[in-house]
């Protein structure tokens, strides 16, 4: 009979709520996160420049669309309340 303690059976053994598979023995204990930089190349920071600069255009024609259709309704406001057919 096999007296050496088998790591494996005693991971199967455990409760599910204590059970360590291998994937958790791989990641290392420690309480900072773990962290991935990305790479940035001059390429892709060139792209992420128009990228960016593409939604701040897109973002200012949305606002400037809105700003009009606002005005717009002020104006129609206004002369709906100087209408002397206008009741209130």
């Amino acid at each position: 009979m096999n007296t050496q303690p088998n790591p494996e059976r005693d991971l199967l053994s455990q409760d599910s709520s204590t059970k360590r598979t291998q994937n958790d023995l791989d990641i290392p204990e420690t309480d900072e996160p773990i962290t991935k930089t990305p790479r940035v190349d001059e390429e892709s920071d060139t792209r992420m420049e128009a990228y960016v600069a593409a939604l701040e255009k897109k973002s200012l024609a949305r606002d400037a669309e809105r700003e009009e259709r606002m005005q717009a309704m002020i104006n129609l406001r206004d002369h709906i309340i100087r209408d002397p057919n206008f009741e209130d």
